[in-house]
């Protein structure tokens, strides 16, 4: 569940940065640079969630620590949302970072070489 997790989250912060170059393509953004800058950071984030998502399939232990830390670093963003009069977002990034949370926790790891793992 926490590679779905994952995957979900790359999906969404993928589609975000394609948003953003959509937006200074069409000029409907006020500062091109910002959303450069935005779109290239989320880009990141998509490329560093795809590959903990893809390392939480394969079986590996290594994500769950990775996964835990992007989730509670998007609490406070629910948060923001929240206050900021999002509360429709702002619920739901704060459900899918507690999810994000619970299913890497709960996920049992074998602390081994996982099974694409060579010596």
């Amino acid at each position: 569940m926490a590679g779905a997790v994952c995957g979900l989250e790359a999906l969404v912060a993928l589609g975000w940065a394609v948003y953003e170059v959509v937006r200074v393509t069409s000029a409907r953004s006020a500062d091109v640079g910002v959303a450069l800058a935005l779109a290239g950071l989320l880009l990141a984030f998509a490329v560093l969630l795809g590959l903990l998502g893809r390392a939480w399939l394969r079986g590996h232990d290594w994500p769950k620590t990775g996964t835990v830390v992007w989730n509670v670093l998007l609490l406070p963003v629910a948060w923001s949302l929240l206050q900021a009069g999002n509360p429709v977002l702002g619920i739901v990034v704060g459900v899918v970072a507690l999810v994000g949370i619970g299913a890497s926790v709960a996920t049992q790891t074998s602390f081994g070489p996982g099974p694409d793992d060579q010596y």
